[in-house]
């Protein structure tokens, strides 16, 4: 968790980011390594963006693996997830993993910089690495 300083040199919350170890070491020992990635609007009095990581189980079905609560959906937002998701997964090399997205604001710049030397594809609409 990490909290800034707004204009008013109060501490304030400003993103947070959540992996169990449990569902880490589920998806390291049974699932595929395809990981869907997401962003969606935070209604509410605080607002933000929550960002998801959600792997397929071995039963087809979704497998919740990470979320995080940032203030925007940046470049620098979805880097920050990507970094610590890439080391509780312990990726090692950028190309045992498939990622499913919809190309949200600040994803793709973030893939090129967490994943760099990776051929980004794009498929009807969706990016694959």
């Amino acid at each position: 968790m990490n909290n800034g300083k707004d204009g008013t040199g109060q501490r304030k919350f400003s993103k947070f980011y959540v992996c169990f170890d449990a569902l880490r070491r589920s998806f390291l020992s049974s699932c595929r390594p395809v990981i869907g990635v997401d962003g969606c609007r935070l209604k509410g009095p605080y607002g933000g963006v929550l960002l998801t990581a959600v792997p397929i189980d071995p039963n087809n079905d979704y497998y919740p693996l990470a979320y995080d609560v940032v203030a925007g959906e940046t470049r620098k937002a979805w880097s920050w997830f990507l970094e610590l998701l890439k080391g509780d997964v312990h990726i090692m090399r950028d190309d045992t993993y498939t990622f499913i997205s919809d190309k949200q604001k600040g994803l793709i710049p973030a893939f090129e910089c967490v994943f760099f030397g990776q051929t980004i594809d794009y498929v009807e609409g969706t990016c694959i690495t």
